[in-house]
């Protein structure tokens, strides 16, 4: 095999796809672990860890953080590229309710005219 062709069949995990994984589900860290590994058999370099629809977990409760801590020990330990995806839902900044709950002054404001 050429050393071209050697490249592309072990490209970096840097280099390798980072997709969005949506966490929609009861998490469980075990769970979790496993689905990195699964990920990283795969040839995904990283993944953006994504509340979506569904998920049954408290949105940034113990649990959460729980699973957020192990997905980027288990993301390091295998040289991949975990990042979060800061919102719960849309719109950007939106926080699953919790900004604009807490009261008018965090609330979106606009003018029509």
């Amino acid at each position: 095999m050429s050393d071209l062709a050697n490249k592309f069949k072990n490209v970096e995990n840097k280099y390798r796809p980072i997709p969005f994984w949506s966490w929609n589900d009861k998490l469980k860290v075990e769970e979790t672990v496993n689905q990195i590994r699964d990920m990283n058999m795969a040839g995904i370099g990283g993944y953006f860890m994504h509340s979506r629809g569904g998920l049954i977990t408290e949105y940034m409760g113990e649990e959460w953080h729980d699973n957020i801590r192990a997905a980027i020990d288990q993301g390091e330990l295998l040289e991949m590229r975990p990042w979060i995806y800061d919102e719960d839902g849309w719109p950007s900044g939106f926080g699953g309710g919790i900004v604009s709950g807490m009261g008018e002054e965090y609330q979106l404001k606009y003018l029509r005219i």
